[in-house]
């Protein structure tokens, strides 16, 4: 058997002429699923089960049925025969017009049939498909025929609604059935569910309120399954029964509306499998005198959609009650015995109570008033003075007749609201922590004023709201914010911003653990809430949702700490700038490739400027003597000038702090010990030293530099810093002995090293990076050959310096005229002393003398025809002879 996924949408016409009563609901009635003919639905309900299970259906009041018609039939074939509440007893009549494909099928009574109000069920049979149409059973099987609805011919009008179809829900198909049972007989029919929810459509004459939802012949019902009007759940099916009733009571307007019924996951992702056989709908009240429902709205207001806007507590207000049918005042509408509930509409469980447009999780805090009289004048809407003296964030009222039942809740949510802040106190421990130990409030404020908290710190604000009676309304919880709101400060000319994140309450006092401050001096702050009566944001003006504002003066603030911010970066010049890498000998001074300079600005916690700290407020005191320090080495103190820096008040909380430039002409420069030291880098750091007569701490850094290992003041060239920039060496200067032809030049090395860690141990090497590239202070740019001293051992002779060669990775050449007496070459040897105290003092040397000090001229012999100079040859051959 193939099979269909029916979605139900039954489009319930509006009822026929005359004030036919309409009996919408598509059905199969024989032993043929489908077969060759597409009947709705496919799987049929015998004659059989239908004598024993017919269809429902209610009258609301009593009807006399002239003819029954059958719309819409599919193979009829002229055998039509109707039952009405007796099941073995046909009614008498004849059979007009189309009732094969199409069309309507009237089947005229005989006798016309009275109807009391209440419960009755209808079997339209078809008969067998050979044989007489008034057979009990068939032998050679039934005649298969649909239709899409009954109408029962009548003068009488009828209030209730159905919807007949037998429907199973769920996602069990229980095919396994065999064909002998699986229709109607088994565990569920249809044998294939037709979905999950399903969906129907029906309509109403005039606006009326449904009492109650009746499943005829529910079964096999396993959970609480949701039934929703219009998309919004109404009741739950979870029982089984003949009828299943669930009681309602809902407002339902004049036109189309949309009943769904859901089948619910009973485990993992198991749907509930259920059947049922009719829908019945009954609906109760008197549209001319009864309301659909109630609202409430402001004076003047539109019923239907006006609106409530905040209210102040503790304040007499005045709303319009109104009863309304089909979104219109109900004028004929009297009743003495109303009454009006205030609810607190804060939990929306979208489940609502009895059927009213009142939501299940919506709470009575207060009845407002009882036996509420709308008499003939009022015309359906009457005015309805209240006062409510605690604060409500989302309030709605309930209105009910309990006379006829009919309830109704205010389609629009308003707040009420507190009138002010009052008792409002600030307060901290100390000047970093909230606390309610000291108090921060003054009616005046100096420079003096004490006690100080740190700007941008937490501190602790507490109030309380009061109703217009000055009553405390201890229901109150909100969130205001504080914002400074005089046109300057209370102690310095710039406004500072306050915040505060959050709340805790308790009994209508609320208090913050987190308001802060970001300006120094003092602030008239206001306490004002925005967001308590935020339901009424789209129809309530903001002046009238606000709370507040109230005011409290707060202070004295003072900076949280200073910060330290390089204007032009600190960066030292090495000693030796050019070549690949550049470096400085110990003892080798080395300047600030620029002055620098760096703004010290008092700041709130969070890092913004405090710039009311200026004025009497400023103060700030910094030693124009700072302190300069190594991490490693020893950093030649007696080279800083005193004082070597300078502080200005910029203003507006900026002082500007410069280094005295430039330092003495020779610049900074670390000691040269005594002692050999291999070596190492150099990081600098300038430490200012600072007071403030408020206490405020500096904080971080406070100069140039970090004394850590190379955190240091860069060592740049060009204003870039490169690794090993920063290292310091431990020089010397050698001449080496040379030896050479009395008739010829001699040159004489000369050679750059430092002291390092070698091979075995320590000592000395050539120092690759004293390049003669290198800019000004190097040795090749320093070192002449007129610096190099030449003592002759023969006075008479004449030995001088011709050249010395560019200076390259370490070394250099000396060459020396040969020497001549009475114009002719003669044998000498003479002394070399390169005098570089005065010049190049970092590369000294110690020649052993009693003082052990590194603190001499370097030496060195050079000697013309006295000495064979070092011949390196392979193979030397001697010819003798022509």
């Amino acid at each position: 058997m193939s099979r269909r996924l029916c979605a139900l949408l039954l489009a319930l016409a509006p009822l026929p002429a005359l004030a036919d009563i309409s009996l919408p609901g598509k059905q199969h009635i024989g032993d043929d699923s489908c077969g060759s003919t597409a009947y709705v639905p496919c799987d049929p309900v015998s004659r059989a089960q239908m004598k024993a299970n017919p269809t429902h259906f209610n009258l609301s009041a009593s009807a006399t049925v002239t003819a029954v018609q059958l719309v819409s039939p599919i193979d009829l074939q002229d055998k039509l025969q109707v039952f009405i509440d007796d099941m073995t007893t046909v009614l008498s009549g004849t059979r007009s017009g189309s009732c094969d494909n199409g069309g309507t099928c009237t089947y005229t009574l005989t006798t016309p049939i009275a109807l009391s109000a209440g419960s009755h069920t209808i079997w339209p049979d078809g008969g067998c498909s050979s044989g007489t149409p008034y057979a009990t059973a068939c032998s050679s099987g039934e005649n298969d025929f649909s239709f899409s609805s009954i109408n029962l011919v009548s003068t009488a009008t009828n209030a209730s609604r159905g919807i007949h179809r037998r429907y199973h829900l769920g996602d069990y198909p229980d095919e396994s059935l065999s064909s002998a049972t699986r229709y109607y007989s088994g565990t569920y029919y249809p044998d294939a569910p037709d979905g999950t929810s399903v969906a129907a459509t029906f309509t109403v004459d005039v606006t009326r309120r449904l009492s109650e939802v009746r499943f005829w012949r529910s079964r096999d019902v396993n959970t609480n399954n949701p039934v929703l009007l219009d998309g919004v759940q109404i009741a739950t099916l979870s029982t089984n029964g003949s009828p299943a009733s669930l009681a309602t009571s809902v407002p339902v307007t004049t036109g189309s509306h949309t009943l769904t019924v859901q089948s619910k996951i009973v485990s993992g992702s198991n749907y509930d499998d259920f059947s049922w056989d009719d829908i019945v709908l009954i609906f109760v009240n008197n549209p001319a005198t009864t309301p659909g429902e109630f609202n409430a709205v402001d004076t003047g207001a539109n019923a239907a959609s006006g609106q409530i806007q905040t209210k102040i507590a503790g304040s007499a207000v005045t709303v319009d009650l109104v009863a309304l049918s089909g979104g219109a005042p109900l004028v004929t509408y009297t009743g003495t015995h109303v009454s009006v509930e205030l609810l607190d509409a804060s939990n929306t469980t979208g489940v609502l109570v009895g059927g009213t447009n009142c939501d299940a999780g919506w709470t009575t805090v207060m009845t407002l008033g009882t036996n509420i009289a709308f008499v003939a004048i009022d015309a359906g809407r009457k005015p309805f003075p209240f006062t409510y003296a605690e604060a409500l964030a989302n309030a709605r009222l309930k209105i009910t007749d309990s006379d006829l039942a009919v309830t109704g809740c205010s389609t629009d949510n308003f707040a009420i609201r507190p009138s002010y802040f009052g008792n409002i106190l600030v307060s901290h421990n100390d000047a970093d922590t909230a606390g309610t130990a000291i108090a921060l409030a003054t009616s005046g404020f100096t420079a003096t004023t004490t006690p100080v908290h740190h700007a941008g710190e937490p501190f602790t604000i507490r109030a309380t709201a009061y109703n217009a009676a000055d009553l405390v309304t201890a229901n109150y919880s909100g969130s205001p914010t504080i914002d400074s709101v005089a046109s300057s400060s209370l102690l310095g000319t710039n406004l500072g911003s306050a915040s505060v994140s959050s709340w805790s309450s308790a009994g209508g006092t609320i208090t913050s653990n987190v308001a802060k401050y970001l300006e120094a001096g003092a602030a008239r702050l206001a306490l004002v809430d925005t967001t308590f009566a935020n339901v009424d944001a789209d129809d309530t003006s903001q002046g009238n949702l606000e709370i507040g504002p109230s005011y409290v003066n707060v202070g004295r603030f003072v900076p949280d700490h200073f910060s330290f911010t390089p204007v032009v970066a600190a960066n030292f010049v090495p000693g030796c700038a050019g070549g690949s890498t550049p470096f400085t000998y110990a003892g080798q001074p080395f300047k600030f490739e620029a002055t620098p300079t760096a703004h010290i600005t008092a700041v709130e916690a969070g890092g913004t400027t405090t710039a009311n700290y200026d004025g009497t407020l400023y103060k700030l005191t910094v030693n124009p003597q700072s302190t300069y320090a190594a991490v490693a080495g020893t950093f030649d103190q007696t080279r800083v000038p005193i004082p070597n820096n300078t502080a200005v008040n910029q203003g507006s909380g900026v002082t500007l702090y410069t280094v005295v430039v430039p330092p003495p002409a020779s610049g900074y420069a670390f000691t040269r010990g005594a002692t050999p030291a291999v070596t190492f880098n150099a990081d600098v750091t300038i430490v200012l030293s600072i007071s403030e007569t408020d206490g405020v701490d500096f904080g971080g850094a406070r100069g140039f530099g970090t004394a850590t290992v190379g955190n240091g003041i860069p060592f740049a060239v060009g204003g870039v810093s490169g690794l090993d920039y920063n290292q310091v060496r431990y020089g010397r200067l050698v001449i080496e002995s040379a030896h050479g032809s009395e008739r010829l030049p001699l040159r004489v090395p000369l050679r750059t090293e430092y002291f390092a860690t070698v091979s075995g141990g320590t000592g000395f090497a050539r120092n690759l990076l004293d390049d003669g590239t290198a800019a000004a202070g190097c040795t090749g740019n320093l070192l002449v050959k007129d610096d190099i001293s030449i003592s002759p051992q023969i006075v008479a002779s004449t030995v001088t310096a011709s050249a010395l060669s560019a200076w390259t990775k370490g070394q250099a050449m000396l060459t020396l005229d040969a020497p001549l007496l009475a114009g002719a070459n003669v044998t000498e040897e003479v002394n070399l002393t390169a005098l570089i105290s005065g010049k190049l003092p970092w590369l000294q040397v110690d020649n052993a003398d009693v003082d052990t000090l590194w603190n001499n001229d370097p030496v060195g012999v050079a000697t013309f025809g006295l000495f064979k100079n070092d011949e390196r040859r392979i193979y030397q051959r001697e010819v003798i002879g022509p």
